[in-house]
């Protein structure tokens, strides 16, 4: 399964973009959140495909947390929906059941 994160972040960074037009926010503050949340989407999936290598389960928890947080705070509801699922396997301990779901969340796009 080829993933391609650059990809998948502008597609995020698209559907943001989008959802703070809606919100009536100018052009500036929009720039301004997009470069923060690209920045924290590059940080995070960078950190979580290290950290399902490593199986380091309270990494993987803390961080998954926090890209749902980002997501919701970019108006991707249902990807976040996705990442919580990917969250609670770890939470049950099924790591390689949750790596794969991230990796084809990841493949497939948002």
């Amino acid at each position: 399964m080829k993933i391609n994160i650059n990809i998948f972040i502008e597609n995020i960074l698209i559907q943001a973009k989008s959802y703070f037009k809606s919100l009536g926010l100018d052009e500036n503050s929009i720039s301004n959140l997009l470069k923060l949340g690209e920045e924290s989407l590059k940080n995070h999936l960078s950190s979580l495909f290290l950290f399902f290598q490593k199986e380091d389960i309270k990494s993987l928890r803390e961080t998954l947390h926090a890209l749902e947080g980002v997501l919701l705070n970019m108006g991707l509801n249902s990807l976040a929906l996705k990442i919580k699922e990917v969250h609670n396997l770890v939470k049950e301990g099924k790591v390689k059941e949750a790596e794969n779901l991230f990796r084809k969340i990841i493949s497939r796009g948002p």
